[in-house]
């Protein structure tokens, strides 16, 4: 599946289970894991202090996602915004695009949070007390978009993708192809 960037699974983790947490990265042979969140300039640095934390714990694939590891999603406003509607409506959640934490280039992508639950999930109130944690799946637009364009058949075609809710079209004027 080319057009998949990577699976995880971001754990809740109460502040108070914060150190545990890292330390279990640990034990599992990640020695330098901790807590992390992006500032404005695209340092990673260690997260603050926050009730509650979505680090990024597991990675599939680790190698072409390392930087992702640890990332706190819930540290980024548009991820936030993501997680908390996820949760409140127990339906899988997509961001608007996004930088992606790993992302070295200029790609915009987008990662789809599904929320799972440990009791019971009838209200609101109870999906945000049962929730435990999104499994996830990120994309690379570029990469979700390039696939169809290059079985084509040869024809000229140009795409755009429409975010309904950001109201922004973002061109993918490179993806055209003409064979």
């Amino acid at each position: 599946q080319p057009e998949l960037q990577a699976l995880a699974w971001d754990p809740r983790v109460p502040h108070d289970q914060r150190a545990e947490w890292e330390a279990r990265a640990h034990a599992e042979s990640f020695p330098a894991f901790v807590f992390r969140e992006e500032t404005a300039d695209g340092k990673f640095i260690p997260a603050h202090k926050r009730e509650e934390y979505f680090p990024v714990f597991y990675l599939e694939a680790l190698e072409k996602n390392s930087a992702a590891f640890g990332f706190d999603v819930a540290s980024e406003p548009s991820r936030r915004a993501a997680l908390e509607r996820a949760r409140d409506t127990g339906l899988p959640t997509a961001t608007a695009p996004i930088r992606l934490a790993q992302e070295t280039g200029s790609q915009k992508g987008f990662v789809v949070f599904e929320p799972l639950y440990q009791g019971p999930t009838e209200t609101v109130d109870q999906r945000r007390t049962s929730l435990q944690g999104f499994a996830t799946a990120v994309f690379r637009i570029g990469d979700l978009v390039e696939i169809p364009l290059h079985s084509s058949g040869g024809n000229r075609t140009a795409v755009s993708i429409l975010d309904e809710a950001g109201g922004e079209i973002q061109p993918m004027s490179e993806n055209i192809t003409e064979d």
